[in-house]
């Protein structure tokens, strides 16, 4: 058969089949690569170029092959998984390739749009759920215990991606071993010693972790997480990952965290350079740089460089930019996209128009305002922790949170009076004429936008520039509910 063709009965199987497909491993270029002059190399690994464009569908795969053998001859008509991206629509298609025609998808109530159409196109029955923002798995109300549940009726699969050794299995058997035997005659030349992902389910991580150290004990892991507070779609924050069922710590030798802007900048520049891969691949990278920059200020880096004249870092990229575009928009600088010409002739219209808001007209930094808000004495106070902490705001100022009233639960700032922005009344600010208004959304556009429209009304009101998002970011004080502390 002619390279890369498939044709007759089974050919959408074969196709679909991820050992058919070498994805490329490629090198960032010097100009993307700070640390190309400290004798750093780094190399992409670029899964978007899957049949299914991400890396979740090779788990998806492995899970269903173990979920059918497990069945089997009893037929299995659905599948059930907590998830709102990748891995739900990877098991819808690969689910119908292997004979089950149906698809669902428990998903959280804070699913983008954009996702529940990607997930809507897949053809995936999805159910919102009220979700917590630190869930636990065995929490009833949750979204993996009730796909678990649903999974136990008869024809239903749960192939619970959190607990399902299926998941590492295939990466250790496939993933990790393509990336060796693509490595392997280089590795004398260039030194590979670190290999980077992203954390997760954990499951690609955990098995080409173990694979890669299987070949070559000293392959340095290092598993990047994503800042408390900070939304990246897939990878999770160190808390988040006490959901997971696999033994990923004794597979981890290293953790950074990364932020949202970091995270999406950093994706930004790989996209605009021809490698096209999305936010959490963004993070990937960003924590290789901040561990390689660590490795720097200690000599460490230099030490191992002169050791063996080089050093090469393998980097998993998950998948690409495209269900992400609009959070691209909502942590990137707004200088970072070109302008857009005669945009008035567009007929969209949208209820906040990002072009309409000047963020930094009346915005104040994150430090500037934590020092406004709240009393010297009381900010002298906070010694031990950045949670729920005793701090006094000073009296003049009025501090209103524009946030969901589930996310005000879940972390908020002291002092701060919540009105929900997408409910506010007409007279919502009257009480406060005269006062100095302080406003905080998630990420800074909604209270940008608030604040322009108050100042032309006659009230005094500034906008926290970045948000929560940047809030916690710099690890300030904030009142944290007791299921999302660490």
């Amino acid at each position: 058969m002619a390279q890369n063709v498939f044709c007759g009965e089974g050919a959408m199987q074969q196709f679909l089949d991820p050992r058919e497909h070498v994805t490329p491993l490629v090198e960032l270029p010097i100009y993307l690569n700070p640390y190309y002059q400290d004798g750093v190399k780094i190399f992409l690994k670029l899964q978007t170029f899957l049949p299914l464009g991400n890396i979740k569908s090779i788990s998806a795969r492995g899970m269903l092959q173990n979920g059918l053998q497990s069945a089997g001859e009893s037929p299995l008509h659905t599948l059930v998984e907590n998830s709102s991206g990748n891995t739900a629509f990877s098991l819808a298609v690969l689910g119908r390739s292997m004979g089950i025609p149906h698809m669902r998808a428990w998903i959280s109530n804070e699913t983008t749009p954009g996702k529940l159409k990607l997930l809507q196109i897949f053809g995936v029955h999805s159910v919102v759920n009220q979700e917590q923002i630190c869930p636990n798995p065995n929490d009833k109300k949750s979204g993996i215990y009730k796909a678990k549940k649903e999974g136990e009726q008869e024809g239903w699969f749960n192939p619970d991606q959190y607990h399902n050794l299926a998941n590492p299995q295939i990466h250790y058997d496939l993933t990790g071993k393509q990336i060796w035997n693509q490595v392997r005659d280089l590795d004398s030349e260039y030194h590979f010693q670190i290999f980077c992902a992203g954390l997760g389910t954990t499951g690609t991580f955990i098995g080409i972790s173990k694979y890669l150290k299987d070949q070559k004990s000293d392959f340095f892991a290092l598993g990047v997480v994503r800042k408390p507070n900070n939304p990246i779609s897939g990878p999770r924050t160190r808390k988040l990952l006490q959901q997971i069922g696999f033994d990923w710590e004794s597979m981890v030798d290293g953790m950074q965290e990364v932020s949202s802007k970091q995270a999406y900048e950093t994706s930004l520049n790989l996209v605009r350079s021809g490698l096209v891969v999305g936010p959490s691949s963004g993070m990937a990278v960003a924590g290789l740089f901040n561990h390689l920059q660590e490795m720097k200020d200690t000599g460490e880096l230099q030490k191992k460089v002169e050791k063996d004249g080089i050093l090469s870092a393998i980097v998993v990229c998950p998948d690409g930019p495209y269900p992400y575009f609009d959070e691209y928009f909502k942590y990137c600088e707004a200088s970072l996209f070109p302008s857009i010409e005669n945009q008035y002739l567009l007929l969209e219209k949208r209820h906040i128009n990002s072009d309409d808001i000047d963020e930094n007209l009346f915005g104040i930094d994150v430090l500037s305002a934590y020092e406004e808000l709240y009393t010297l004495e009381s900010r002298n106070n906070v010694l031990t922790s950045q949670f729920n902490p005793n701090l006094v705001l000073n009296s003049e100022l009025v501090l209103v949170d524009l946030r969901s009233e589930a996310e005000f639960d879940h972390v908020h700032l002291v002092g701060a009076t919540h009105m929900d922005f997408d409910e506010l009344q007409p007279d919502a600010f009257d009480n406060y004429r005269g006062k100095k208004i302080v406003l905080l959304c998630q990420y800074g556009k909604k209270s940008a936008y608030l604040a322009q429209k108050l100042n032309k009304d006659g009230f005094q009101v500034s906008s926290i520039l970045g948000g929560l998002v940047s809030w916690s970011d710099l690890g300030l004080p904030r009142i944290v509910a007791e299921e999302c502390k660490l």
